[in-house]
């Protein structure tokens, strides 16, 4: 692909679907709670504002000579998988520059739903962009993090369903998700 990453000889996948469907537990939307509506996504493109692109770009500049230099010591499979791990470390910091581009449209797009008189659930993969967004709707949100204690999970959903005054739910997909 555009970044050298193959992942077209995956192999044995049926063996480990297996050894760890004992561990893990797929459970789909329409078969746990069939009164909710279909997923609406929209995708709305949103421009980075100059700082973060500027960041964005010299991140992109850095990896891709990263990436050049890799092809080149290829050679040693040691230092090849220890490249690849790199590899995902720097995309994802490309991806959470651009998570934090996204904060003012974001909040723009709360606000509307919130002027609409509805509730919102934010998702994002980045922890930084939800606590920021959070701290600007302090008074109308709750926060659920990984690093949310276990115990008090439960009481910031329960906030979320019943409270009329909680109108924002801000989760990472993993936590959100469980």
């Amino acid at each position: 692909g555009r970044y050298g990453f193959d992942s077209s000889g995956a192999t044995n996948l049926e063996e480990l679907k297996t050894r760890i469907s004992k561990y893990f537990l797929r459970r789909k939307k329409e078969d746990v709670l069939k009164e909710l509506p279909p997923k609406n996504r929209i995708e709305i493109p949103i421009e980075l504002p100059n700082m973060e692109r500027g960041q964005y770009n010299l991140v992109e500049q850095s990896l891709v000579k990263y990436f050049k230099e890799y092809k080149k010591e290829k050679t040693d499979k040691e230092i090849a998988k220890t490249m690849q791990g790199e590899k995902l470390v720097k995309l994802n910091i490309l991806r959470e520059i651009n998570s934090m581009g996204k904060i003012p449209t974001v909040k723009e797009m709360i606000q509307n739903i919130l002027d609409a008189g509805e509730k919102v659930i934010v998702f994002s993969c980045f922890n930084a962009p939800l606590v920021e967004l959070s701290e600007m709707f302090e008074e109308e949100s709750v926060l659920l993090l990984g690093s949310t204690p276990i115990e008090d999970r439960q009481e910031l959903v329960r906030k979320f369903q019943e409270d009329s005054n909680t109108k924002i739910f801000f989760t990472g997909i993993k936590s959100g998700g469980t």
